[in-house]
Order: C-alpha cells, then structure tokens, then sequence
C-alpha cells in the first residue's frame, strides 16, 4: 500500500487501535454474513470490507469462518500489544 502524503502524523498507539477498529469492523461483517448464510434466512450475502466487495453463498461458509478465526487471533494480538502484554507466536512442529 502506498503513503497517503495528506495523512496525518499518528504515534504507533494510535495507529495500531486504528488498526484493532479495522479488524473488529471486518469480523462484525464476517459475523453478519456468516449468521445470516446458517440462519437460512438468505442464500448469499454481499460482504463489503471497506477495501473490496464479495459475494458469498452458504458453500463458502467454512471458508468465512476460516477467515473469522484468523481475524480473531489478529485481533487477540493487537489488544495484546496495545495494552503492553507480550504476544507468542507458535509455528506447528510438522
């Protein structure tokens, strides 16, 4: 992504609880669509991101929720990092 030269200087904090209301945002859009797709209430769902727009149908619910547990472990770490507590990041043995 390039530098908006317009943008104003931020302190690491701020950017990084900017950071945290973006990945918050987006799992509120990936619970939504994902509630609504297992409900039945609908088959496909418009998923808007704020960067990009896709539609999804109840088949690719598994990759959603996929998506969701990633957005959760960044989140977990973002919180982690802004209030000073130390973040682990563990790699499979295999």
């Amino acid at each position: 992504m390039l530098i908006n030269p317009d943008m104003k200087p931020q302190s690491s904090c701020d950017f990084w609880k900017d950071e945290l209301q973006n990945l918050r945002y987006l799992l509120y859009e990936y619970d939504r669509a994902i509630a609504d797709l297992v409900s039945g209430k609908i088959t496909e769902y418009r998923l808007e991101t704020g960067q990009s727009s896709q539609v999804v149908k109840r088949a690719d619910l598994s990759a959603l929720q996929n998506a969701r547990s990633s957005l959760m472990v960044q989140i977990e770490g973002l919180e982690k990092r802004i209030s000073g507590g130390s973040v682990s990041i563990i790699n499979p043995g295999w």
